[in-house]
């Protein structure tokens, strides 16, 4: 799938973003959680929901996703 947004453009195929036409490498799960950002763009989502989605099963601090979403935030 494919969603552009701004001067951006994020292929989940190929799992990678671009921005003005120049490759933005991305951590795995940073990737992970700009594409549930993106995927449920028309509503709220919970740090507990997005936690469940990124990272099932597992205990992740509230510092790992923090640092996930300020790397988001640069990247686009």
């Amino acid at each position: 799938m494919q969603y552009v947004f701004g001067d951006c453009a994020l292929d989940t195929q190929r799992y990678e973003l671009r921005r003005g036409g120049v490759r933005i490498p991305l951590r795995r799960k940073v990737f992970q959680v700009l594409v549930y950002f993106i995927e449920q763009r028309d509503r709220v989502i919970s740090r507990d929901e997005v936690l469940a989605q990124v990272w099932p099963d597992q205990y992740v601090g509230e510092e790992t996703l923090t640092s996930c979403v300020k790397a988001v935030r640069r990247a686009v």
